[in-house]
């Protein structure tokens, strides 16, 4: 995958080396025998054990779900029992594969690959099969050729012109009404399309042409199927080009058909089950604008996609539980649905590291409060006396990129001075940037979400974790808000409920970072006082496991801090005096 390389191709260069199930030959390739892809899967399906990210396995439960169990289009072979590492992460990503996520650039970029005009040259799929069909007419029944020539010349690529016409003024109107209508600092807009949205007149003027544009591109849909059919029939020598062209055009069709289906779905139906939201910003070619749906509870569908269905299901991880229980997370993930109490059976397990040898937990208080004046002006002192204690070696794991960058651009040169590295997320691929963190032993990395979990760094390079704020989600953040106006709705109490538990978990997670093996040793720095001036905080902590805890003023914090690192074996690397 992308993520894998250490360097991000353009979307030109993936298109050509990519494969993509809708626009393969499968059998019919004269490479299929020799293709890396399908002998992968060749071997999958033969294998006894199948390992595969959550991605992956909730991409083909999707697929499965709509399609059938033997559905020729499912992402995995058939498989009987399921074991699930990380299964923290199952409600987030369950939202994902069983909602719906469409955009205007994905939309062009269909409308585009069927037909478009660059320098005065006429591109695509549409002019590359009029150009094919000319050039081979004599090997080619004439009646057939006049009929595809036809419905490509007067109806497909004025159809795809149309349609981009409407796109444009349709996702113009609505870009334009999500700006005058949600005041956000942030720079991409998430807009919730509740019921108060629905009722706006201006909402349903932004949408008057989307009906339309909607029936254009089902009537557009049938028309390549149709052109498709035409194409895979042709006999002879012409027969393997028209079959590759049939699966290019069918390929477009299924695509923006599902685009179709999926802006109805986003814009015009409203059951209350689905959470529905637009993503708008700015890019360097115009507005990007993103239509997503995701269900508002999983649990049924978790019980019907993977519990009701396989007799075993394992799920494991380090941060399942918060204070102790596992109820959070089977009332996330349906999982108290299960009634049946002899399928079910838990176990919280200790840990093999010595986290009270191993490990200091350091609790600045002559912080502010976030939110509170002040808060950001401390921190950036506060965050330079941390790194300072470990001589960098340091993750900095923040929950905003407006934070990272701001303390990024002010302690850089300070940290530069003292021969610290600092790197920062976003510059390069997250491989790359791990890879160079690693090999620069004193170097200190700010990293937001995804550097919270699923990174492995041991020894010497890590031995400092810093969280400036407890992690709870954005609010307003449309699933967010939404499944918190649920709770509330059936009288629960959502902050206790929902909003903690995930930042507990995420915390942990956040927490795990810093100790990968017996002999690693470290500290963990909240530069957040509400862990410890909040009711709620006692969560965040009970749910850590038993270690060395120093609470104070800054100074004395990070002088005991540096005192215990100093004392353990890979305090005595020269760096250390500096």
């Amino acid at each position: 995958s992308k993520s894998d390389l250490g360097m991000l191709p353009s979307e030109k260069t993936w298109e050509h080396i990519q494969s993509e199930s809708d626009t393969t030959l499968k059998s019919r390739c004269p490479y299929y025998s020799k293709c890396f892809f399908y002998n992968a899967r060749r071997r999958a399906a033969t294998a006894d054990i199948l390992v595969a990210n959550h991605h992956l396995l909730f991409a083909d439960l999707a697929v499965r779900s709509v399609t059938g169990e033997l559905s020729e289009i499912a992402v995995l072979p058939k498989y009987e029992r399921v074991i699930l590492d990380e299964a923290h992460n199952l409600e987030d990503v369950a939202s994902r594969y069983f909602g719906v996520r469409t955009s205007y650039h994905g939309i062009l970029r269909i409308l585009n690959r069927l037909y478009r005009q660059k320098d005065g040259k006429q591109l695509g799929y549409l002019s590359f099969m009029k150009a094919r069909l000319q050039y081979n007419a004599g090997m080619i029944p004439l009646n057939v050729v006049d009929e595809l020539m036809e419905k490509a010349e007067m109806q497909a690529i004025p159809a795809v012109e149309k349609i981009k016409g409407l796109l444009q003024e349709t996702t113009d109107r609505i870009y334009n009404w999500v700006n005058l209508n949600q005041n956000s600092s942030y720079e991409e807009i998430k807009l919730r399309l509740s019921p108060k949205v629905y009722q706006n007149p201006a909402w349903q003027e932004a949408l008057q042409d989307l009906p339309l544009l909607l029936k254009e591109m089902h009537t557009l849909s049938d028309l390549l199927y149709k052109m498709s059919k035409l194409l895979d029939r042709i006999p002879g020598n012409f027969e393997k080009e028209a079959r590759s062209l049939a699966v290019d055009l069918k390929a477009q069709a299924e695509r923006l058909l599902a685009s179709a289906n999926s802006m109805d779905e986003v814009l015009l139906q409203k059951d209350e089950a689905t959470i529905r939201w637009l993503e708008a910003r700015e890019g360097r070619f115009g507005h990007i604008l993103r239509f997503c749906t995701s269900p508002l509870d999983i649990g049924p569908i978790m019980k019907q996609a993977i519990f009701d269905k396989f007799p075993t299901v394992v799920m494991t991880s380090a941060t399942l539980s918060v204070a102790k229980s596992f109820e959070f997370f089977a009332t996330r993930t349906g999982l108290n649905t299960v009634k049946d109490g002899n399928r079910k059976s838990e176990i919280i397990l200790s840990s093999p590291f010595d986290y009270p040898n191993q490990v200091i937990l350091g609790i600045p208080t002559d912080m502010p409060e976030p939110n509170k004046p002040g808060y950001e002006e401390q921190l950036s002192r506060v965050l330079y006396q941390a790194i300072s204690a470990s001589a960098g070696r340091a993750f900095v794991l923040f929950t905003s990129y407006y934070l990272l960058r701001k303390m990024h651009k002010e302690l850089e040169p300070l940290l530069e001075a003292q021969g610290i590295s600092l790197l920062k997320q976003g510059d390069k691929n997250r491989h790359v940037l791990l890879n160079q963190f690693k090999q620069d032993v004193s170097s200190v990395l700010f990293g937001t979400d995804s550097f919270w979990e699923g990174v492995d760094v041991q020894g010497e390079s890590l031995i400092h974790v810093i969280i400036p704020r407890l992690p709870f989600k954005v609010p307003s953040e449309p699933v967010i808000e939404a499944r918190v106006e649920a709770i509330e709705r059936q009288g629960g109490n959502s902050f206790l409920e929902y909003t903690v538990p995930q930042a507990v978990i995420k915390f942990k997670q956040g927490f795990g970072r810093l100790i990968r093996t017996k002999r690693d040793y470290g500290a963990i720095s909240i530069l957040d006082r509400r862990v410890i001036s909040k009711s709620y905080g006692q969560m965040f902590l009970s749910s850590l496991p038993d270690c060395q805890v120093v609470v104070g003023e800054s100074q004395e914090v990070f002088q005991q801090v540096a005192s215990f690192l100093r004392t353990h074996k890979f305090a005595s690397n020269p760096a250390w005096e500096r």
